[in-house]
């Protein structure tokens, strides 16, 4: 009885120890990038036929690929997606003169592509889709702008 439990306690021990002493390097678990994208709309934005600012519909897709074109961009209204694949991650309605920042993380550290669409009073006359690329492995800060009929990137930086 005595050698048996002598046994197991020194089974238990020595497989004790190659848990201390593996070969094995530990896993590294990649940091979380985080993007910040600021929506800042303008004064004299969306304009109405007679000139008045309205607010405008924004609304953003993340992908892995360039080319994305929501289905409903040529009817005027980009950001009317089906739910799904294609629904945009951010859709608000933003008024005149106001800013809106969004923050996500991703631990992918591959390259995506932020796909911004904007849906104008006058849909024939602006300038309503723009695509970001985002590089991998980097904390970024975006700022999109809408200005009368037009969205466009104003600026792009890696954060410190």
């Amino acid at each position: 009885m005595k050698l048996q439990g002598w046994m197991l306690s020194s089974a238990l021990l020595l497989s004790g120890c190659s848990l201390f002493f593996s070969s094995e390097k530990p896993q590294v678990v990649p940091q979380p990038k985080e993007t910040v994208l600021t929506l800042s709309v303008g004064a004299n934005s969306n304009l109405s036929p007679d000139g008045t600012s309205q607010p405008v519909k924004v609304c953003v897709w993340q992908r892995s690929q360039p080319g994305f074109i929501p289905a409903s961009t040529l009817d005027g209204a980009p950001c009317r997606a089906a739910a799904g694949a294609d629904s945009p991650f951010f859709s608000e309605i933003l008024p005149p003169n106001s800013r809106r920042k969004v923050r996500f993380s991703t631990h992918d550290e591959a390259t995506f592509w932020l796909v911004i669409a904007a849906e104008f009073q006058q849909p024939g006359r602006s300038r309503s889709l723009l695509e970001v690329r985002i590089p991998g492995k980097t904390d970024i800060a975006a700022e999109i702008r809408v200005e009368r009929q037009t969205l466009f990137l104003q600026s792009i930086k890696r954060n410190q």
